[in-house]
């Protein structure tokens, strides 16, 4: 865990010539570039520095997009753990980490497919960017250790009663697996269907029902 969040400090505060690289890959994504077709030299031109420059902190346009993706979500991740933290109540607060998912489709794919891969369930394919294996078991373990920290809240409310850690993280897992398959955009053409609202209370509901 040590090693994974000095490297994952690394990467949420780069030195300010990578920043201008990670915040110019951005630019060009949400200007709907075709990141394949975008070159290094696109991206330090954009950044307002030299292209050999570049390669003194990456090896490669991939590693670069990489890691500016990373950096994104961490931050938006980062913020939503920091604002649950100042919600008073439980359920307040798993419905501003549902809020989050929701707000932050393209964060919450690369969550879900964290959760996967925690629950033993990665058989999918799908994920937002590329990630080194041993940043997906470091997130993943940081994740975990999040998710037992805000279980133990529910028990303290008196809200859970199961006493078993194990069943309260996978509860967890599975109440966001399930609200993040309900808001992939894909899914929206299923015969049932509740409003965000409605599904929300739903999965929250069926997570306490599963621990009581």
């Amino acid at each position: 865990m040590a090693d994974f969040l000095e490297e994952l400090d690394k990467i949420t505060n780069p030195p300010e010539k990578v920043l201008l690289m990670y915040q110019a890959v951005l630019e060009l994504l949400n200007e709907k570039k075709n990141i394949a077709l975008v070159k290094v030299i696109d991206i330090t031109n954009r950044a307002g520095i030299g292209k050999g420059t570049a390669y003194e902190y990456f090896s490669s346009k991939e590693e670069i997009i990489n890691n500016a993706l990373l950096y994104a979500y961490c931050d938006k991740f980062y913020s939503m753990v920091e604002n649950v933290g100042h919600i008073k109540g439980f359920k307040e607060q798993f419905f501003k980490i549902l809020e989050w998912l929701s707000e932050n489709l393209d964060c919450s794919i690369l969550f879900t497919k964290i959760i996967q891969i925690i629950s033993g369930n990665d058989d999918s394919e799908i994920t937002c960017f590329p990630i080194a294996e041993e940043m997906k078991v470091g997130i993943a373990e940081y994740i975990i250790a999040l998710v037992k920290s805000f279980m133990k809240r529910g028990m303290e409310e008196k809200i859970i009663t199961e006493q078993d850690e194990r069943k309260r993280v996978l509860a967890f897992l599975t109440a966001i697996m399930e609200y993040g398959f309900s808001i992939k955009k894909e899914n929206k053409s299923c015969v049932i269907t509740l409003e965000d609202t409605e599904m929300r209370e739903f999965v929250y509901q069926s997570m306490i029902k599963a621990l009581n």
